[in-house]
């Protein structure tokens, strides 16, 4: 067995711990830098909170300043057949007719409110369309993500530790050929197969818990890759880490080093990855959910753009970015727990 070499950076009493009772319990990624707290401070916390707050001001603003970009507001919040007294009076109603600061404080406020121009199709608040549709589009996204970690990890790590060629290679390659696929032509594969050849799974629609399997996957496949190539890369930097060698050192099995002291480390590098990848599984929905007619946040969104019904897109983007951005801070505010040098980067 090979010897580790001793010194400063990884004192043999920190060798002698990892093999105790407290290394059952917390990961070895906390047990590196002793004296350090575990979890997230205030002063992070508030930080994230206040980042995110940033952030969407910042989505609002855009979009404040992409409608002024048009010329008159009014006319693209108001109906085609529009008198000019009711363009007038909806001017007024959103402050169109005051100074630019004065519109941007009242945008913002409408827009934080809820209290967003009525739908030009249905001549109702463009809310009582999308709050509806987001359990769909989170049901969708967050079972897509479910399938692409599952999927990620274990291709990851048979890439890595598995004993056959076959395994360790053609996994990895299938996903990245998915990876480079565009989403509705994974779809439309998926559904030829194991609907209308099998029979299996309905082609679409919401009415059960089936109909949520082939979206999904479609979805998926086209994250697992990345997921797969992160964790893999992970994997082989924490196996060649110093704490892994020690703990051979302690003749621990094989298998214990693999799921102790190696994936739980590599683990978190697939978490800072899944931040980035939210806003593409929210992205990707939209074209998912079109292509299997289910009743999420995408089909209303599409229907609005058909309709040109502006006020539906508006409060369709700036709810799809609202959701990215508070998704991400939970990711990472997650991240900032489970290794607080994460928190660092908030």
């Amino acid at each position: 067995m090979a010897q580790i070499r001793q010194d400063d950076s990884f004192p043999q009493s920190q060798a002698a711990a990892l093999s105790g009772p407290v290394s059952a319990a917390v990961p070895d990624i906390l047990k590196r830098f002793p004296g350090r707290r575990v979890g997230m401070s205030r002063r992070g916390l508030l930080r994230s909170l206040l980042s995110s707050a940033i952030a969407i001001f910042g989505v609002l603003t855009i979009v404040f300043f992409a409608i002024m970009l048009t010329g008159n507001p009014a006319l693209l919040l108001a109906s085609p057949s529009a008198t000019h007294e009711e363009l007038e009076a909806l001017t007024r109603l959103y402050g169109f007719d005051r100074s630019l600061p004065e519109q941007y404080v009242t945008f913002i406020w409408n827009m934080i409110s809820g209290n967003y121009p009525r739908s030009l199709r249905l001549n109702a608040s463009p809310l009582e369309q999308i709050l509806p549709a987001i359990p769909y589009t989170l049901s969708l996204a967050f079972s897509a993500g479910f399938i692409a970690i599952s999927m990620g990890l274990v291709v990851g790590y048979l890439s890595v530790f598995s004993r056959y060629k076959l395994l360790r290679e053609v996994p990895l390659n299938a996903l990245a050929v998915f990876q480079a696929t565009p989403v509705f032509v994974i779809g439309l594969f998926l559904v030829l197969i194991f609907s209308i050849s099998l029979g299996w799974l309905p082609t679409g629609g919401s009415r059960s818990v089936k109909s949520l399997v082939l979206p999904s996957f479609s979805l998926a496949l086209m994250f697992a890759a990345r997921i797969a190539q992160v964790f893999r890369a992970s994997l082989h930097q924490v196996a060649s880490a110093e704490h892994v060698r020690a703990a051979r050192t302690r003749q621990i099995s094989e298998q214990e080093i693999r799921l102790r002291h190696i994936v739980v480390n590599a683990l978190l590098p697939v978490l800072s990855v899944l931040g980035l990848e939210i806003g593409s599984l929210l992205g990707g929905s939209v074209i998912t959910e079109s292509l299997f007619s289910r009743p999420g946040i995408g089909s209303v969104l599409l229907v609005a753009i058909d309709n040109k019904d502006y006020p539906v897109i508006i409060a369709a983007v700036v709810l799809i970015s609202v959701i990215f951005i508070i998704i991400n801070t939970l990711v990472d505010m997650v991240s900032a727990l489970v290794d607080p040098r994460t928190e660092a980067s908030l």
